[in-house]
Parts: structure tokens; C-alpha cells; sequence
């Protein structure tokens, strides 16, 4: 009778250890490696517009964008300012979308950028 009893105890901290770690409240640390490919950091990320962000790197500028229609505007308006832009598709649990991204350089990221506080 007294094995029963200590096992039952034991199977009971351990379902109660793995419910509290897995109920616990604690934040998860990651790692994030300083250097990024490219040259391009995210503490240097400006947000323009809604899903559109502008990166600053060593030379150039990124900005990535995943709405349609803010980027037609910016394209619109300053696309002769692109040294080169691409367009892929990604998939998400939403469905296909256009994920954009054109790379300039610095002086021109800072037109866009005071361009974009007005208007988009």
C-alpha cells in the first residue's frame, strides 16, 4: 500500500511541475544576434504607414511594405528615387499577399520620410 501511495505522489508533482511551467507567466529571453544580413538593424526601423516600415543601413535605406495601396503612392510619387524594388508573394494564415521592398539611398529615405508624416 505505502509504494502506491509514493508513487501516486510522485506522478502527482510531476503532472503539477509541467502544468505550472506550462501555465507560468514568466517572459521567454531569445537571442538576437547584433549583426543582420545586410547591414540593416531593427532598432533603426521607422514605421511610415500601416505595414510599412523604412530601415536605415550603412549606405542605403529599405523600406519593406505589405499594403498595396500605400506603396502605389509612394511609388507614385518618389518611385524615380528607387534604386532597385521587388515583389514577392507570401502566404499567411489570411491568405496570398504582396510583400514589397525598395532599396534607396539615406538622403532620399529622409524625403520620403517627411513626405509620409503628411500624407499617408
Amino acid at each position: 500500500m505505502k509504494k502506491i501511495i509514493i508513487i501516486a505522489l510522485l506522478i502527482s508533482a510531476q503532472i503539477g511541475s509541467f502544468y505550472l511551467k506550462a501555465h507560468s507567466q514568466l517572459p521567454t529571453v531569445k537571442f538576437i544576434c547584433p549583426s543582420t544580413i545586410g547591414g540593416f538593424h531593427d532598432r533603426d526601423t521607422i514605421l511610415l504607414a500601416d505595414e510599412t516600415t523604412l530601415k536605415y543601413g550603412k549606405t542605403e535605406a529599405k523600406i519593406e511594405c505589405d499594403n498595396d495601396r500605400v506603396f502605389n503612392e509612394i511609388f507614385k510619387t518618389h518611385g524615380t528615387l528607387f534604386k532597385r524594388f521587388s515583389c514577392t508573394w507570401k502566404n499567411d494564415r489570411h491568405g496570398r499577399y504582396k510583400h514589397y521592398v525598395a532599396y534607396l539611398s539615406n538622403g532620399d529615405a529622409q524625403i520620403i520620410l517627411s513626405w509620409a508624416k503628411t500624407n499617408l
